[in-house]
């Protein structure tokens, strides 16, 4: 939507406060170390830098904690999937693109940092994208532990929810 003459342009700020919702977590579950000495809310480190190769059309290299930068087969279908709906594919008919990764060290979560990697690469050879590809990874203890709390609570309202109709 244009903004009229002389007025300020219009921009979006999400309202933050209104509403309070109680924490997903308590506490208690919150006090835990990661393996490499993180806690429950402290993110890896990271660093991206473009043009890492001079004689690559792109390239690009990363850090995330200590995974930087293997060839790993089974990324390869899951690479494509993860760049494909960001490229602009009308604008480069009848041609191939080849993204190469090689993970110098591992430290985990080696599939996100290939894929945010590749995006940027793909992006410095000037290939038309719509936007750039962002990917993360999460601990399944704490998805697990969430699903079993929200399988508790659904039981609980159905429970619930049978006994009142037969009331």
């Amino acid at each position: 939507m244009a903004a009229k003459p002389g007025s300020a342009p219009t921009t979006y700020s999400p309202n933050i406060g209104q509403k309070s919702r109680p924490p997903i977590f308590k506490d208690s579950d919150l006090d835990w170390v990661r393996p490499d000495g993180r806690g429950f809310h402290q993110c890896r480190p990271s660093f991206f830098r473009t043009g890492a190769v001079n004689s690559a059309s792109g390239s690009a290299y990363a850090e995330l904690g200590n995974t930087k930068g293997s060839d790993h087969k089974e990324f390869s279908s899951m690479l494509h999937k993860a760049l494909e709906g960001a490229i602009m594919l009308e604008t480069f008919p009848e041609t191939t693109v080849d993204v190469f990764a090689l993970v110098l060290e591992s430290g985990g979560s080696d599939l996100p940092v290939v894929i945010s990697c590749a995006s940027l690469a793909l992006a410095d050879a000037v290939i038309m994208m719509y936007d750039l590809v962002a990917a993360v990874s999460v601990a399944m203890q704490l998805c697990l532990d969430a699903c079993n709390k929200l399988g508790k609570v659904m039981s609980t309202c159905l429970k619930e929810a049978a006994s009142a109709s037969q009331e």
